[in-house]
């Protein structure tokens, strides 16, 4: 009998230009930790976008940072490593999955065929929570680093995952969409405005394979 992998899961936050389809990603950070929520790798970098960095007045992340920062084909091999066989875990898990898709789409790169992922979003409504990371956090009475850097917001969701998960049916993760055309964003930014959260995205068969 063969020794079973034991799972990982890769934690992820992203900072983008705005929510919009034709918008960037330009902070990438991720946790990748095992199935007791035990860091194993910390990667977080800020990505030029080459079209200016978006709200600096709420990710902090300013049009000098981007210039010394590497763009997305430069860092699009470390990031699909990063998530390669893992359950994804993020807070609006959708946004994050498109906007990833999207990236790798523009870099002319493939992106994971398939993969599984939980949103602490959909967690925390489901115990009775709803709203953005910061605010669920606070409400758990956990620690709100500085919010909207990606490396401190992942390590937030990190709590919340392993705070939530207990009570939770989604724990080892749900099926991830392939994603077609830019409804898929669209949606995602849909839940994003109504609650501070999409509901869990699952697979369609079928489905293209363009990102949306």
């Amino acid at each position: 009998m063969g020794v079973q992998r034991q799972r990982t899961y890769s934690i992820i936050d992203l900072e983008t230009t705005g929510v919009r389809p034709s918008d960037e990603i330009v902070e990438f950070a991720c946790l990748v930790v095992d199935d007791t929520g035990r860091q194993l790798v910390a990667y977080d970098t800020i990505i030029d976008p080459q079209s200016g960095p978006g709200p600096t007045w709420l990710h902090g992340i300013t049009a000098a940072m981007c210039r010394e920062a590497p763009t997305f084909p430069e860092v699009g091999a470390a990031i699909h490593e990063l998530l390669a066989g893992r359950v994804l875990v993020a807070h609006n898990l959708r946004f994050d999955w498109a906007m990833l898709r999207r990236a790798f789409n523009r870099a002319g790169a493939s992106f994971l065929r398939e993969a599984q992922g939980i949103c602490t979003a959909t967690l925390a409504r489901e115990a009775g929570i709803a709203g953005g990371l910061q605010r669920v956090a606070r409400v758990l009475g956990l620690e709100v680093r500085q919010p909207h850097r990606a490396l401190d917001d992942a390590q937030t969701t990190r709590e919340l995952w392993l705070r939530l998960r207990a009570c939770s049916r989604r724990d080892r993760g749900q099926p991830l969409p392939p994603a077609s055309g830019a409804h898929r964003l669209a949606r995602a930014r849909a839940g994003l405005s109504r609650t501070g959260g999409p509901s869990e995205v699952r697979l369609a068969p079928g489905e293209g394979q363009r990102h949306g």
